[in-house]
C-alpha cells in the first residue's frame, strides 16, 4: 500500500511530462545549432520621465554665479598680506599739530577659502592722554561683481561698524578705500579715506584721511607696518646663525 502511494505521488508530480511523452524510447537529441551572434542593440528612446535639460536662463545664472563665487588675482594679492605685522603708528589730532607716537601689532589671516582675509589688531593707542588699551578688527574682500575691493572695521573705541569700498591702482601697489559714517561728536554725516602703500615684499604703510575743523582733508593717522618672519624662517636664520659660530 505504501508502494502505491509513493508511486501515485510521483506520477502526480510528473504528469505533464509523463503526458507528453510516448511510450516509444526516445530518440537521441539533435545537437543545437550555434546560436547566431545578436544584432547591436538599438539604443532606446529618452524616456518621458527622464530630467529635461537645464534652461538657458538657469544655466546663464549658474554662470554668473560661479564667475562671482571663483577667488582671483585680486583675492590672491590679499592673502598673501596674511601674517604678523609690528606697526608704528602716528595720529595726528589737528591738521599741523604735533603727532603722538605708539605701536600696534596687526595678524591678517584668510577665510573662506581665501575669498577674504580678516586682520586682527591690538596696541597701546596715544590720543595725548595716557596711553589706552586698543584692538579692533576687520575683513577684506574683493567683489567679483562690482570689480571694487570692501571692507568692514569696527574697533573698541567705537560702537559703529564701517564698511569700505575700494578700487586698486594699476601697478598693483596702492589699494585707496572711502567709508561714509554718522560722526559720533558731531551727529553729521563724514567720511575717512584710507590708502594702503605697498613698499615691499614684508612692508607697506596706511594712510588715513578725514575731514578737519574746516572741511578739508588731513591726514590724521600712518602706520609704518613690517612684517615679522615666519617661525620657519626664522628657524633658518637661527641655524645659519649657530652654523656661523661654529665655524668661528
Amino acid at each position: 500500500m505504501k508502494r502505491t502511494c509513493s508511486i501515485l505521488v510521483l506520477l502526480c508530480g510528473l504528469v505533464g511530462t509523463a503526458m507528453a511523452q510516448d511510450k516509444a524510447p526516445a530518440k537521441p537529441s539533435t545537437p543545437a545549432k550555434p546560436a547566431a551572434p545578436a544584432a547591436p542593440a538599438t539604443p532606446a528612446a529618452p524616456s518621458k520621465d527622464a530630467a529635461p535639460a537645464m534652461p538657458p536662463e538657469q544655466a546663464a545664472m549658474m554662470e554668473a554665479w560661479t564667475k562671482a563665487m571663483t577667488p582671483g588675482k585680486h583675492h590672491e594679492r590679499l592673502v598673501k598680506q596674511s601674517g604678523t605685522w609690528e606697526g608704528k603708528m602716528k595720529m595726528w589730532m589737528e591738521p599741523g599739530g604735533t603727532p603722538t607716537e605708539s605701536t600696534c601689532t596687526t595678524v591678517i589671516s584668510p577665510m573662506m577659502g581665501g575669498r577674504f582675509v580678516k586682520s586682527e589688531t591690538t596696541g597701546m593707542m596715544n590720543m595725548g592722554g595716557p596711553p589706552m588699551p586698543f584692538e579692533g578688527f576687520g575683513t577684506w574682500g574683493y567683489n567679483n561683481t562690482t570689480e571694487k575691493y570692501e571692507g568692514t572695521w569696527f574697533d573698541n573705541f567705537g560702537t559703529m561698524t564701517m564698511f569700505y569700498t575700494g578700487t586698486l591702482s594699476d601697478d598693483g601697489k596702492t589699494m585707496t578705500a572711502t567709508s561714509k559714517f554718522v560722526d559720533c561728536m558731531t551727529g553729521k554725516d563724514s567720511w575717512m579715506r584710507n590708502v594702503e602703500r605697498t613698499t615691499g615684499p614684508d612692508s607697506m604703510v596706511l594712510e588715513m584721511f578725514s575731514p578737519g575743523p574746516d572741511g578739508k582733508e588731513f591726514k590724521m593717522m600712518e602706520i609704518t607696518y613690517t612684517r615679522k618672519a615666519t617661525a620657519k624662517a626664522e628657524g633658518k636664520a637661527d641655524a645659519k646663525t649657530t652654523a656661523k659660530t661654529a665655524g668661528h
